[in-house]
């Protein structure tokens, strides 16, 4: 098998990268059947979006299982419903221990309220600080604006 040099190895990576870029996607692509193509433009903003994730809420937190409990938390807050540690299991089909392993990493990463419910010592209410509820608003602010590249202003709210 023959090596590349480095200008080969960046040229396949640059072909590599424009995938992700959906302004630069390559002829092959382009040129699919106008049903294909639509799939390949979302296949390309599903990914645009995961690293959109990963770069506003870094690897750990914007990994499947605590993304979906982040999302249960805003949708709660929008909601203004409480939930508690149970209700978010339920709510994300995420096993409790699951959901507890990555309600501590939330809450060391200062995403995290919890207050005591004063009818049920048992009982525990979860939800997002402000904070971490504005970031998730911008998030898919830039979502739904197909902004997944400008990484400049990601505190801001939309």
């Amino acid at each position: 098998m023959e090596q590349l040099d480095t200008s080969q190895a960046l040229h396949a990576l640059a072909v590599l990268q424009s995938y992700f870029d959906r302004d630069n996607c390559p002829k092959a692509v382009s040129a699919m059947s106008s049903g294909r193509s639509d799939y390949a433009a979302l296949a390309q903003d599903h990914l645009a979006l995961r690293a959109l994730r990963r770069r506003m809420f870094g690897v750990e937190l914007s990994s499947e299982h605590c993304w979906d409990v982040i999302v249960t938390l805003y949708l709660s807050k929008c909601s203004q419903t409480r939930m508690s540690i149970t209700d978010v299991s339920y709510a994300t089909g995420i096993s409790a221990a699951t959901v507890i392993r990555w309600l501590n990493v939330l809450s060391a990463n200062e995403m995290l309220v919890r207050t005591a419910d004063p009818l049920d010592g048992r009982r525990t209410w979860i939800s997002l600080t402000n904070e971490a509820w504005k970031k998730v608003e911008v998030f898919f602010a830039r979502q739904k604006a197909k902004s997944y590249t400008d990484t400049n202003k990601v505190s801001e709210a939309a």
